[in-house]
């Protein structure tokens, strides 16, 4: 949508000029984001956004130049930051996952979920889903996929099923699997709580659970210490019994 800033702001001005009085949402790159200039953060806002997504990929600077991203960790931050200045939502879409050395897998992992952190620690009202890495024909890196023992779907239903928010590929193991979504989509919403969350905790019987968890929460995520994550558990336990199934998230709770 922001390829062409003069036609974006063309449209915020009609927008704005006839009154529509709506909502809205877009996606832009880092860099995108970066180069808007105060008139245009004004329009955007006062034209009705109240998100934008971006995918920021990886906190990894070595992944980053593997998927031609052109984007720097740092510019991640910065994007977050200038969002909140302007009073702009969003969604930062992280992934793992890629085809590359274990080690180096395992190193951008960790990297990644840093990153997830210092973002939700900068903007808590930031979505930062983390979705893994899917192998499609065509793409520089599909090649290596295969050769790395990835098992293409064989029919066209196959490939309807194939998507990037479940694991797809042999190589990212259970127990990744669980770390990521085990501070992504729990211990860092608890630890920095947006403001439906905040809403809900403030009412009826869910605010001595959230004090409390929300207390266990930042001092985990203050040491990365995530080891023995028995309320992790007991939270996979309740959304299986609530019928929410996998992988959970803290909105499930009072969505």
């Amino acid at each position: 949508f922001f390829v062409s800033r003069k036609r974006a702001r063309e449209i915020f001005l009609g927008m704005v000029d006839a009154g529509l009085g709506i909502e809205w949402s877009a996606v832009a790159r880092v860099d995108q984001v970066l180069k808007f200039d105060e008139e245009l953060w004004g329009l955007i806002r006062e034209s009705g956004c109240r998100s934008l997504g971006v995918g920021a990929e990886s906190g990894s600077p070595e992944v980053l130049s593997l998927i031609d991203k052109r984007i720097s960790v740092d510019e991640i931050f910065e994007c977050a930051v200038r969002m909140k200045e302007y009073g702009v939502g969003g969604t930062f879409s992280f992934m793992i996952g890629f085809p590359i050395d274990e080690e180096e897998r395992h190193r951008d992992m960790l990297r990644t979920v840093a990153a997830v952190k210092k973002v939700k620690s900068m903007n808590a009202e930031i979505k930062t889903p983390v979705c893994y890495y899917a192998p499609y024909p065509g793409s520089p890196l599909y090649p290596v996929a295969l050769k790395n023992g990835f098992q293409a779907p064989r029919t066209l239903k196959d490939w309807a099923d194939f998507g990037f928010t479940t694991v797809m590929t042999p190589w990212v193991s259970d127990r990744e699997k669980d770390y990521v979504e085990r501070c992504g989509t729990f211990y860092f919403p608890i630890a920095f709580p947006d403001r439906r969350v905040l809403k809900w905790a403030a009412s009826g019987l869910a605010r001595l659970p959230f004090a409390m968890a929300h207390g266990l929460a930042s001092w985990r995520v203050s040491r990365d210490a995530y080891g023995w994550p028995l309320e992790w558990q007991i939270a996979k336990l309740a959304a299986r019994a609530m019928g929410r199934g996998q992988p959970i998230h803290i909105s499930q709770f009072y969505s």
